[in-house]
């Protein structure tokens, strides 16, 4: 079916539903103009041009071809650039009567720097950028807009083929035009046409130059604070032409200007590489600056020639024998050898024997296995291990450098296996093997989350002991740097501290002292963590109902409940209500009562079940008989399946059942299928367990295998502690044969 076409002079016209749809693409254009350029914004261009195409909107569609070449040339990805430029020129060459006229000229004129941009990649032949010319010069011809871009992407052509003739040709032609787009006092102009006619008359473009500075009022001893930032990108050019020249005490006076008129992190944003790196050559410090930026913002593939020869160049002064510059050196070199093939030329192999590599020492071939070297992320990691990545130290999320935007990629994506291993081993070696990949990357994000990840797991797994441990390797890197890692990987942080809290109390073998360190070490870096210190008095409260000091246990947990109410944790406080339950549950019986209530009203789904399974255990101590009537039915409706009663531990489960005529056997079996052998933190669960068994399958030898379990966690978290009060609690409470086994004291 034919789609009737909207031009940009129909649009207000419009009525009803149509009007409607057009409004709404348009709202949603200036959403996605304003999106990152990432491949989320190319997807999403894709999408908003293809639903215009469905409408037949024309000037939102040439809008949408313009914007999504742009995104794509922004992020180098110049062969997709340029197919989506071709694209808009057929569209402009069947539609662009429908496209504000204005628009179109703009769209056409872009064709300079689009080629410019393209240049750079030597995979794209000439041949093909040339007819992208001519399809644009048609367009220009049919509708009499203004042909210098044209005449500028041609030129551009002719010098990548190191046609002087031609480039000096169509330069001349272009300062013929009467052009308002290309004129010559424009300061976005003057660094596109001063280095083509300095590729075939170096002193013309110094002349040139000058005077195109004291065109636009530039005079360099005479420059305003304003003037001198304008100025910056011009005079770097012209220190450049200078060098190149062999005025190397002008271009130094002109780059020591610049370096203390603005200093060195403005010029490395505003002056190309190519320019900057050589004219600072006399300043290694600041040079090394811009050295180490462009490393971190280059593909280190074939692209941007010149920047990969400045790079060599600057190392290779350094130190030629050092791998970094041998290998940016071979870099530089096939880099040229690239462009020259594209060109059917030796310009650049001449450029880098004349100018680059001038006075430079000559070097051995690096070692290079060339399946690696084939590889651009393997080259690049063998290019940047060699120095980068030695002189910048641990390298952060917002400092990955682009050439190995993958491979980091790929690693943080890993982390989270680690969650998902079965046994200690796996994750011990996965740990072991992630950490070894983070380490060739300096990554530092690596050594957060894989401590962090492992340190999870291990207490998934019942790794008693490791899980403090592995806990403060990662706590250590946030206290060294609060900013090293995303707040999405830190959201990880508070509530595998809480687990580590409690598997540091319930493991014989954690001293006091580390678990002090532990609770004043997450205090410190409590404010990079997110959330109020809530889990600070948690993990007092912790201690407090682990030792019986009742009044301690008492304000910890009713500081909890304020600073809960005072601000907003990053992850659910009714897991820390659901927690303080069992914390206060023997001990405080009211507080444990009143926190159950709230989470029974306010949790979750599973949270809630856990705390009415709370309260009817609540019920059965108090001598509530229906409690334990509640209890089987609750357990029944979730398919008897204790993981569904949020935090109810397993023994007061038991306890809580004990009254009614439900076989426990059975839901000894699943608790105990769920716990892992020997793991302290379930050790009231194993005593229970153990008890059960003895007096209802007294054949069972796991009935003794845990209870001598139980006794021996029992005596050495007493040797640790300094007093009998575990062994005394568990003997008591379960292990007791003479006390009935139930909920009642």
């Amino acid at each position: 079916m034919e789609v009737h076409v909207i031009g940009y002079a129909d649009v207000q016209n419009l009525e009803g539903e149509r009007r409607e749809l057009v409004q709404s693409l348009y709202e949603r254009r200036d959403m996605l103009w304003s999106m990152p350029s990432d491949f989320g914004k190319i997807e999403a261009m894709e999408q908003f041009i293809a639903d215009c195409e469905r409408v037949g909107l024309a000037p939102l569609i040439a809008s949408g071809l313009f914007e999504l070449h742009m995104t794509l040339s922004s992020g180098a990805l110049e062969r997709e650039a340029l197919t989506a430029f071709v694209r808009l020129m057929r569209h402009i060459d069947r539609y662009g009567d429908f496209v504000n006229p204005r628009n179109v000229v703009t769209m056409l004129n872009a064709v300079a720097t689009s080629t410019l941009s393209i240049l750079e990649d030597p995979t794209i032949s000439l041949a093909q950028l040339e007819r992208v010319i001519d399809l644009v010069e048609k367009q220009v011809r049919t509708r009499g807009t203004d042909p210098v871009g044209v005449m500028v992407a041609r030129a551009a052509v002719a010098a990548a083929r190191g046609d002087t003739r031609q480039t000096a040709q169509w330069v001349e032609r272009w300062r013929a035009e009467p052009s308002e787009e290309w004129r010559a006092d424009d300061l976005s102009v003057i660094p596109i046409e001063m280095p083509l006619i300095a590729s075939f008359d170096l002193r013309r473009a110094i002349e040139t130059t000058e005077q195109r500075l004291r065109m636009v009022g530039i005079d360099r001893d005479r420059l305003s604070a304003d003037q001198l930032n304008d100025a910056v990108p011009l005079l770097a050019m012209l220190a450049f032409f200078r060098l190149r020249a062999g005025d190397i005490d002008e271009a130094r006076r002109i780059a020591d200007q610049l370096l203390e008129g603005v200093g060195i992190d403005v010029l490395a944003r505003s002056v190309s590489p190519d320019y900057l790196i050589p004219i600072l050559e006399h300043r290694a410090d600041a040079a090394l600056v811009v050295v180490d930026d462009v490393l971190r913002n280059l593909a280190l593939d074939l692209n941007n020639f010149e920047a990969l020869a400045a790079l060599a160049r600057n190392r290779l002064l350094a130190d030629p024998n050092e791998e970094e510059a041998r290998l940016l050196r071979a870099l530089a070199e096939a880099a040229a050898a690239a462009y020259d093939e594209r060109g059917g030329t030796d310009v650049q192999r001449r450029e880098l024997d004349s100018f680059w590599w001038a006075g430079v020492e000559a070097t051995p071939d690096p070692v290079i296995d060339q399946e690696t070297w084939g590889d651009v992320q393997a080259r690049a990691l063998r290019i940047l291990s060699a120095g980068w990545l030695r002189r910048n130290g641990p390298v952060r999320e917002d400092r990955i450098p682009i050439a190995l935007q993958d491979q980091y990629s790929e690693l943080f994506g890993r982390f989270r296996e680690l969650l998902s291993t079965e046994t200690m081993a796996d994750t011990d070696e996965l740990a072991a093997e992630l950490e070894v990949e983070g380490e060739a990357l300096r990554c530092l994000t690596t050594r957060f989350c894989v401590p962090l990840f492992h340190s999870l797991q291990s207490s998934q797994l019942g790794a008693n002991g490791k899980v403090v441990d592995l806990y403060q390797r990662a706590q250590r890197v946030i206290a060294d740097d609060p900013t090293a890692v995303s707040a999405s990987y830190r959201a990880y942080g508070p509530p595998t501290f809480l687990l580590a809290v409690l598997d540091g109390i319930a493991t014989p073998s954690v001293p006091w002292s580390q678990i002090e360190e532990l609770i004043d070490a997450e205090d410190r870096i409590r404010e990079w963590m997110g959330g109020t210190n809530a889990r600070i008095h948690f993990a007092r409260a912790e201690i407090a109902a682990h030792v019986g000091d009742h009044e301690v246990l008492r304000e910890e947990l009713a500081s909890m409940q304020k600073s809960l109410q005072a601000g907003q944790e990053p992850f659910d406080r009714t897991i820390l209500d659901l927690v303080a339950i069992g914390q206060a549950a023997i001990p405080l019986p009211e507080i444990a009562r009143e926190t159950a209530r709230r989470v029974a009203e306010e949790g979750t789904e599973a949270q809630q079940r856990g705390a009415i399974g709370w309260l009817c255990w609540m019920d059965v101590r108090d001598g509530v008989h229906s409690g334990a009537e509640k209890l089987a039915d609750l357990l029944d409706s979730v398919d008897g399946d204790p993981d569904e009663l949020e935090q109810l531990p397993g023994w007061a489960l038991l306890e809580g059942l004990a009254e009614t005529d439900r076989d426990l056997l059975p839901v000894v079996e699943s608790l105990l299928a769920g716990a892992t052998e020997g793991d302290c933190t379930e050790v009231e669960l194993f005593a229970a367990a153990s008890r059960v068994l003895q007096d209802r399958a007294p054949h069972d030898p796991r009935g003794p295998e845990l209870r001598a379990m139980v006794e021996g966690v029992g005596r050495d978290l007493d040797d640790r502690n300094g007093n009998a009060k575990w062994s005394s609690h568990l003997h008591n409470r379960w292990l007791r044969s003479d006390r009935a086994f139930g909920a009642r004291d």
